[in-house]
């Protein structure tokens, strides 16, 4: 059986918000590895507007297409949960899987994958903030096994390498800071890869076309992205990568709907982006971007050739 490479991508940035100290936040350029550090070490915000230990975007039942409907409409925080569930059983992670989380966080995917399964996870992270967090839920949790480590996935540590293959490789929301180098960022996933091996990964894309000013604005300077990339765009990437898809579905309903609620957050705290716009028109404004199709997210499915 071939190698097999689940991702979910989000188009544009849940990742790169604006720090926050005493009701007022403060913006950090995050257009590259070391900057994208350097802010997670700094940033407190999160789980004010994202939940406690959350940077993740959510899937909503309510909103799914061919799915099991339902009127009940998750929290955010249950969302993120539910997306992650989401891709555990895509990705069909069991007891004894063995999981390389690349873009770790504060550990929380690791956590509720081994708590939900069974699996080992190991997390690498930029920020050694964020792996100290992941290491801390790791010593507070000793039946299961996890484990965190400071590094890129645009250049795998040789430990992580020597560890391959693992059976899935997993991210959520990781990739989007660094676009302009996804072609390098896939060579490194198959070097983690096996035969039977299934990665798993959430980033936002950008549009097909060209962004509005709205857009450049509302996401793309006041997140500092460098570009990203569209969904047809990020596809051929992936085909060139040498990985054939299987599955896509688009969740672009699914990022509005998180956006909505992180606005009614950021108002209810009263939080400012740098340039003095309340940080809850940023969020409405992005939100009004999924719509006009100009970011996005989704889920695909893929195998090695």
């Amino acid at each position: 059986m071939k190698a097999v490479f689940v991702a979910t991508v989000f188009a544009a940035a849940a990742l790169g918000e604006e720090a926050c100290e005493d009701g007022v936040v403060e913006a950090t350029a995050i257009g590259d590895e070391k900057n994208q550090k350097d802010y997670y070490e700094r940033a407190s915000h999160y789980d004010k507007i994202w939940g406690s230990d959350n940077l993740h975007l959510g899937f909503y039942p309510h909103l799914a297409i061919g799915g099991k409907k339902t009127k009940v409409e998750l929290t955010h925080m249950q969302a993120a949960h539910a997306l992650t569930e989401r891709m555990i059983d895509l990705a069909g992670i069991k007891n004894g899987s063995r999981i390389l989380d690349l873009g770790a966080g504060k550990g929380l995917a690791c956590y509720e994958i081994g708590e939900a399964t069974g699996a080992s996870c190991l997390g690498i992270d930029l920020a050694e903030a964020n792996v100290r967090r992941g290491n801390e839920i790791a010593s507070a949790n000793p039946h299961l096994n996890l484990k965190f480590e400071v590094g890129s996935f645009t250049s795998l540590p040789d430990s992580v390498v020597a560890g391959a293959p693992y059976d899935v490789v997993f991210a959520q929301v990781s990739f989007c800071h660094v676009h302009s180098q996804l072609d390098k960022i896939f060579a490194q996933v198959k070097r983690a890869l096996g035969d039977d091996s299934i990665f798993i990964v959430n980033d936002y894309l950008g549009g097909n076309g060209e962004p509005s000013e709205e857009t450049k604005a509302h996401v793309y300077k006041r997140l500092h992205f460098e570009m990203l990339h569209g969904p047809k765009a990020w596809r051929q990437i992936a085909d060139d990568a040498g990985l054939t898809l299987l599955y896509y579905e688009t969740l672009d309903d699914h990022m509005h709907q998180t956006y909505r609620g992180m606005a009614q957050r950021a108002k209810y705290f009263g939080l400012f982006s740098k340039d003095g716009a309340p940080l809850h028109v940023n969020y409405e404004q992005t939100a009004e971007a999924i719509k006009r199709a100009e970011i996005g997210m989704n889920l695909a499915v893929f195998k090695l050739l």
